[in-house]
């Protein structure tokens, strides 16, 4: 079994190596202290955090807010407001470049990608040139019990960001009846059934664009609405998820500008110049800090079917 990592609390946490068996069959029955972003509406990126916590350890993620020491995964968690002191960041990434005080005492063992790194390494952070968001392991997670193909039910789906407002997102299926809304604040497996039953998807939500790309479903990065005060700086978070996938920036498609007529047209458009994630997760895998389960490559985490 590989090596683990201590597992972080507000004490001293026990050594564990790959001969260390009993301490890792306790760190598997003791909650593990975590911490993803929490909504009062629910986000089903957010969401995919403890599920994957869980699948690596095999221990139950416990939400942490009071006390550092905790795990960091899927989500834009580099943020003072978020983070601790001695906080593991595994996977994670930069909404923008902000100062990350050296008081919080860090370990970086992943992030979404080198933008990220770059802008924590010129800080003086010691951040290592893995890269991967972990959403992009949900295909060794969640398959459908079917083929693929005879899921498809939707010609195109739309993922609004869960910033925009739901009288707005009522009217964006208004356009074709070709289109079909997706809510990313609904639960892990509702979202992901809607992904698997899409041919397409646009999306202002970078988890949609994530988890539709991570199944091979074409994607495209749009905007449904006027940024918040972030201003360009905004788009540094989509960004970096292209640049850690082999691919350049993508200009949103300002979706307030489509007519119905146009609908067609860009979902041609998607299909035939989409070109997929180009990314090895094997490194981002064998840097997960609580693998108490000895994963090696993203084929050993357990694979669960939905019908």
């Amino acid at each position: 079994m590989a090596a683990g990592f201590p597992r972080p609390s507000s004490g001293p946490s026990p050594q564990v190596t790959g001969t260390d068996r009993s301490s890792i069959v306790q760190l598997m029955h003791d909650p593990l202290p975590s911490f993803w972003a929490e909504v009062k509406s629910g986000n089903w990126g957010d969401r995919l955090g403890p599920v994957i916590i869980e699948r690596f350890s095999g221990a139950r993620p416990t939400y942490v807010t009071d006390r550092g020491g905790r795990y960091l995964t899927v989500g834009t968690l580099i943020q003072p407001g978020y983070l601790k002191p001695g906080d593991h960041i595994w996977g994670s990434g930069y909404l923008k470049p902000k100062i990350v005080p050296a008081s919080l005492d860090l370990t970086f063992h992943a992030v979404r990608g080198p933008r990220s790194r770059d802008g924590l390494i010129a800080q003086g952070w010691d951040v290592p040139a893995v890269y991967g968001d972990p959403g992009l392991l949900l295909p060794h997670l969640y398959q459908p019990a079917a083929p693929f193909a005879s899921l498809k039910q939707y010609p195109m789906s739309l993922i609004p960001h869960m910033g925009v407002s739901p009288a707005y997102r009522e009217t964006l299926a208004t356009l074709s009846p070709e289109i079909h809304v997706i809510d990313i604040l609904g639960d892990v497996e509702t979202v992901l059934r809607e992904l698997w039953a899409s041919e397409l998807v646009f999306s202002s939500s970078l988890h949609g664009i994530i988890g539709a790309e991570s199944y091979g479903i074409p994607a495209e990065f749009v905007q449904f609405h006027t940024w918040p005060d972030h201003g360009n700086d905004e788009r540094f978070k989509y960004d970096d998820y292209y640049a850690s996938t082999g691919r350049a920036p993508r200009v949103p498609l300002d979706w307030r500008a489509v007519t119905a007529d146009q609908v067609e047209t860009a979902a041609a458009q998607l299909a035939q110049t989409w070109r997929p994630p180009v990314i090895d997760l094997v490194p981002l895998v064998q840097a997960c800090p609580f693998n108490w389960l000895g994963i090696e490559t993203p084929d050993d985490l357990k694979l669960e079917r939905l019908a």
